[in-house]
């Protein structure tokens, strides 16, 4: 594990602390990849070249001074895997915590995998479909995106919410290194999506009747109880001067269309790859 600090200097000249596993991140232009062989305490600049598609849009196609100086290196040591260091992690014995840990790595690859071909099904139907869309419903939609978008990249900067509230496009776009017009239709690809996703599930609850049953939102309700470590009475209680039933109704029978389309689509299953491979690409997309 190092420690680190440091300041872009040829962005904004904010000084910021990191902490990151050497060789845990798969994203080649992560600062502790270019650190060579630095000592705690020792002080030096660096440069990284940013492609023009990096995830991190602010970085994206940049060529980025960054002054870095290592405040600690510790090393984690491994404990032996044996049956107490299992129960002191809740199992019964190593044999226990194997089976509970393969049950939900193949829970995670089965949610992964699944989730996947159903966003790849209704971006399917949207391109072979035709939709009228009000210019004013597409401009409260930009609006909506563009105020989750100003939020992440406050977060992503160390900011508070407030510090860019009145952030313009101009403004994001310019740190995000696109022009104006490029940031303005990105965002406008993304809203229509959106929309155009909705309406899609939309008519598919209608023209199928979806309905969300009794069972169901009290089998929601009794799971949400336990998360919150109350009693199904209880949450009932908390829930009951509230729009929360309508709330759930329409995320589920969002789910019920989503299942209805995967379950009745032709699905092709691709070559298999690891779990490894599955969390280094979720590490390149955060």
């Amino acid at each position: 594990m190092v420690k680190l600090r440091y300041v872009r200097l040829n962005i904004d000249n904010v000084e910021r602390t990191y902490s990151a596993v050497v060789g845990e991140d798969a994203d080649e232009y992560a600062i502790e990849q270019h650190l060579d062989d630095m000592k705690s305490g020792e002080e030096k600049e660096i440069t990284i070249t940013y492609p023009v598609d990096y995830v991190q849009t602010d970085l994206a196609g940049k060529e980025v001074a960054y002054k870095v100086k290592i405040e600690e290196i510790t090393r984690d040591e491994l404990p032996e895997i044996n049956d107490d260091l299992a129960r002191q992690a809740q199992f019964e014995s190593v044999e226990d915590m194997r089976t509970k840990a393969r049950g939900l790595i193949t829970h995670f690859v089965d949610t992964r995998t699944r989730g996947e071909a159903k966003s790849s099904i209704i971006n399917k139907i949207i391109l072979e479909s035709v939709f009228e869309i009000p210019e004013t419903v597409i401009k409260a939609e930009i609006d909506s995106m563009f105020k989750k978008e100003k939020e992440r990249m406050a977060e992503r900067m160390g900011y508070t919410p407030d510090s860019v509230e009145n952030y313009t496009m101009e403004d994001v776009a310019a740190i995000s290194g696109l022009y104006p017009e490029e940031y303005s239709a990105h965002l406008r690809v993304q809203a229509e999506n959106s929309i155009k996703t909705m309406l899609v599930i939309a008519e598919i609850i209608k023209k199928e009747n979806l309905k969300v049953s009794e069972e169901e939102y009290r089998g929601y309700v009794a799971k949400q109880a336990q998360e919150f470590g109350k009693d199904v009475e209880e949450f009932e209680e908390i829930i009951a001067n509230s729009d929360f039933r309508k709330s759930v109704e329409k995320e589920l029978t969002f789910n019920q269309a989503i299942d209805f389309l995967y379950n009745n689509a032709a699905v092709t299953k691709l070559p298999p790859v690891t779990v490894e491979d599955l969390l280094k690409q979720d590490r390149r997309e955060m």
